[in-house]
This record gives structure tokens, sequence and C-alpha cells, in this order.
């Protein structure tokens, strides 16, 4: 069931806005970046057959 927020005391405000603010507590999501190696002149010599 909601609850009226203008109810509720300063402190009691407060902690359930927190809980609502998504910049604070979100996690930001690293992208990983893969080195890539892949030579396809090496493997050239399996594709030929």
């Amino acid at each position: 069931m909601p609850v009226d927020i203008s109810t509720l005391s300063e402190e009691e405000r407060k902690i359930r806005m927190r809980k609502w603010d998504p910049k604070k507590g979100a996690v930001k999501q690293r992208t990983v970046e893969f080195k890539d190696d892949f030579k396809a002149d090496d493997y050239r010599k399996f594709w030929k057959k």
C-alpha cells in the first residue's frame, strides 16, 4: 500500500527518498575491452581445402 509522503516526518521522508534516488547507490557497469590478436593469415591454410 502506498504511503502518503506528506504525512511522514522530515527524517522518514529523506530516508524514503534516498531509497528511490537512482543516482545514489546505483552500480555503474564497466565495459570490458578485449585485445584481439587474431590474425586471419595464420589460419588461411585451413580454408583452402
